[in-house]
């Protein structure tokens, strides 16, 4: 995503009416998008193995707290790609700008 290297497609990237508006914008979206992106995939390995350390020792460790990293580390992630993609355009810097 960051080398401009995924296309514009159906299944993969970010997905926004921006990104598809044009390809350049495709790409602007994508490149903006890349860093957020790589975080939260990290943070959900980093879940994954609090899932398989409460498996382990579920006497002790709640499955509430997993389930709390998780959704926390998912609602971030989210809103992180979200506003670095409506940043990365330039329609929606207009309105602000208005």
């Amino acid at each position: 995503m960051r080398n401009n290297k995924l296309p514009p497609n159906m299944w993969a990237g970010i997905r926004t009416k921006a990104a598809s508006e044009s390809e350049s914008s495709w790409y602007q979206v994508q490149r903006a998008g890349s860093v957020p992106l790589i975080c939260l995939a990290v943070a959900y390995v980093d879940s994954g193995l609090l899932f398989i350390i409460q498996g382990i020792y579920h006497e002790t460790i709640s499955l509430l707290i997993p389930v709390g990293v998780f959704s926390a580390q998912s609602l971030v992630g989210i809103i992180w790609i979200y506003m670095a993609s409506r940043n990365s355009d330039p329609s929606q810097k207009s309105e602000w700008n208005q």
